[in-house]
């Protein structure tokens, strides 16, 4: 079992305090190996030769082992390490790096990334529309039914404006009325109107099967409905009450 390295003891051997760079450490134990060498004359009068050699071999084991410890973690032993970017304040203790736990920086960047995703959250919630959502009036909806309000004028009355009355409006002309029955004097248009379209026909003759209707130069000069087909608005011959059109 390795016995505990004393750093203190070391420093007072070298002459040096704690917090001593590694280049003083080294200065500090050539001058101190000068001293406790064997081989220099009058060195120590009045220990032996063997202790000096013993307490020299003890120093370097020491010195050996606060290099080691530089080696491993970028300091000496029992050395205060400041804060980076920090002004230290006099007469205040600095904590070690190694007594720092490495939990802790995982643990904050963890708060860090944790704070960052409920921000985005909250972003994205407020950013979403809910101008639409029935029942609340945010101000997009305000703005849009006031747009439409504007957009469509209502109706005033207006004094000066005067008012059409119904009697004061003409009345259209409506078609005159055709003839409603089969006549002498009736024109191919006319007669086309109120009959149906003849089986065959002629400039003459219409004929409806064992009906016809006879014409001379384009009006009806005569015409027979029989009952086994029977034209449509006529009589069985023209009667007393048909007159002939003047041309």
């Amino acid at each position: 079992m390795s016995v505990p390295t004393d750093f203190l003891r070391l420093y007072q051997e070298l002459g040096i305090a704690p917090g001593a760079n590694i280049e003083e450490i080294k200065r500090a134990y050539r001058r101190r190996v000068s001293e406790l060498h064997p081989d220099r004359p009058g060195h120590l009068l009045s220990a032996s030769t063997e202790e000096a050699a013993a307490r020299l071999q003890q120093i370097t084991a020491y010195y050996n082992a606060a290099l080691q410890f530089h080696r491993q973690h970028g300091r000496l032993p029992g050395s205060i390490v400041r804060a980076r970017n920090a002004t230290p304040t006099e007469g205040a203790p600095t904590p070690a790096r190694d007594e720092i736990s490495p939990s802790t920086g995982s643990r904050t960047r963890l708060y860090v990334i944790v704070a960052i995703l409920i921000v985005a959250a909250l972003a994205w919630f407020a950013s979403s529309d809910t101008s639409d959502a029935p029942g609340i009036d945010t101000p997009a909806s305000l703005e849009r039914a006031a747009a439409t309000k504007t957009a469509t004028p209502v109706p005033t009355e207006d004094a000066s404006t005067p008012v059409e009355d119904a009697s004061d409006v003409p009345a259209h002309d409506s078609p005159q009325p055709g003839p409603h029955e089969l006549d002498l004097g009736l024109t191919v248009e006319e007669v086309s109107r109120i009959e149906d379209v003849p089986v065959t026909h002629d400039d003459q003759r219409w004929d409806y099967g064992p009906s016809w209707i006879m014409f001379d130069r384009g009006k009806v000069v005569d015409w027979y409905s029989s009952p086994l087909r029977p034209l449509r608005h006529a009589p069985m011959h023209p009667g007393p009450r048909a007159h002939e059109r003047e041309p």
